[in-house]
């Protein structure tokens, strides 16, 4: 048995409240519209048993026994691991300099058109080499965990070819085995039009989708999931759905 105490803060819900919550999550519902069940508990002591949580509240209810391991939170705040659904973390180079373009007005459309954006990313990332990809996203991984994030996604995307799609797909699965937060992997080659692309569009389209890239990535679980910029610039509506559902025939959720 585990038990966490000198809690200063506990952020829970109540069972009933959790299980009606995973209820609707569960049946295909959007966000959980009642959040009033989550709640604060002041001074509290959390148990833990197998990797469940058994029992929580105040300190002061928190009954011990000498082959118990406890943990001393030292007033800290101890709350459930937070799920990041939309990241990048596997990439090599660097934009600021498009922050401050954004502060000046651009859009992200417009830098696009520029050459920078997505296209200054997929440069780096191809001259990168897995090793380099995986060295590189360790430090953000720790970041987030450092601020709670216990479960992230991460998309492919910037490599916009067969090989560089692989690599970063190889470097994420390397990343679930060396650290701890929880990865899933989204296939995302359809990030934007690569360069060489730029007047084969349907080539593109018929690349992400075949089966030395997409067939390859579900056949040998390198992502759970496929994505698509659906945007000016990027890939039309009907680009989009042709490319989610031959990912849905191909394994790959939405």
């Amino acid at each position: 048995m585990l038990v966490i105490r000198n809690i200063g803060s506990l952020v829970a819900m109540d069972a009933g409240d959790a299980a009606e919550a995973t209820e609707a999550v569960e049946a295909g519902g959007g966000p959980v519209a009642n959040c009033a069940a989550v709640r604060c508990i002041e001074d509290a002591y959390v148990s833990v048993d197998e990797g469940k949580i058994v029992a929580f509240g105040p300190d002061a209810e928190c009954v011990t026994l000498d082959w118990y391991e406890v943990v001393d939170a030292r007033g800290g705040c101890v709350l459930p691991g937070l799920v990041d659904c939309h990241t990048h973390t596997v990439f090599a180079g660097s934009r600021e300099n498009e922050f401050a373009w954004r502060c000046a007005g651009k859009s992200y459309v417009e830098i696009g058109e520029e050459g920078g954006g997505i296209k200054t990313t997929v440069r780096a990332v191809r001259e990168a080499s897995v090793d380099e990809l995986v060295k590189l996203a360790l430090p953000r991984l720790r970041r987030m965990l450092g601020n709670g994030v216990t479960t992230v996604e991460i998309k492919s995307g910037y490599g916009l070819s067969v090989d560089d799609e692989i690599k970063m797909l190889l470097a994420t699965q390397r990343l679930k085995a060396c650290q701890p937060v929880e990865i899933v992997a989204t296939y995302l080659g359809a990030h934007t039009i690569p360069s060489e692309f730029t007047h084969r569009r349907g080539e593109y389209v018929k690349l992400v989708t075949s089966d030395a890239l997409m067939g390859r990535v579900a056949g040998e679980g390198l992502a759970e999931r496929c994505d698509v910029f659906c945007e000016r610039g990027a890939f039309t509506v009907d680009e989009s759905r042709e490319i989610l559902l031959k990912g849905k025939a191909a394994g790959l959720t939405p």
